[in-house]
């Protein structure tokens, strides 16, 4: 399942290295980060839908529309709607949930599994799996991780690219 630092930094990062020739786009990737964990917002105030009501094609519909009317810069709304958008997708790869992508219409969640095994004779397996499952909120404890290992891996490469990407490549000097 991906974590807190992960919803925050992947798209942190990647917005960066979208923007990086333009670094007056700085303050509005810091500011609008929130948005990468927005989503989640679902699991407070008692909405027993986690998952669903917030993690949904229309809810993307919804904060973009609310964007076009709020701001006349586009690009406040493309970051917005980047970082919701990337919640959903991370959350989609997440074999143990998946996503009720078009709640309330279907109340089928949605799941992407990947997976990738190095055996014992050092041979590479490759698993590819995602379908439909029925729709359970998600009741009690939500495991909120602030950093795991996958994070930590996701972290390292996406601050690497950032760097790479705006000449911080030693081999170059």
């Amino acid at each position: 399942m991906p974590n807190l630092a992960t919803h925050l930094l992947i798209p942190f990062f990647c917005l960066l290295i979208y923007y990086r020739n333009k670094r007056e786009m700085d303050k509005y990737i810091i500011a609008l980060l929130p948005f990468a964990i927005l989503p989640d917002l679902d699991i407070l105030g008692g909405l027993d839908a986690h998952r669903a009501v917030l993690h949904n094609i229309f809810f993307v519909i919804i904060v973009a529309i609310i964007g076009l009317v709020m701001s006349k810069n586009r690009s406040i709304v493309f970051i917005s709607v980047f970082y919701v958008i990337s919640h959903i997708m991370l959350d989609l790869f997440s074999s143990a949930y998946g996503i009720a992508m078009f709640y309330p219409m279907i109340s089928e969640r949605v799941y992407v599994d990947i997976n990738l095994f190095l055996t014992p004779s050092l041979n590479i397996l490759f698993n590819f799996n995602y379908g439909f499952l029925p729709y359970n909120p998600v009741r009690g404890l939500i495991d909120i991780t602030i950093v795991d290992g996958v994070g930590v891996i996701s972290i390292i490469s996406a601050s690497s690219m950032y760097l790479l990407g705006n000449g911080y490549d030693k081999r170059n000097s």
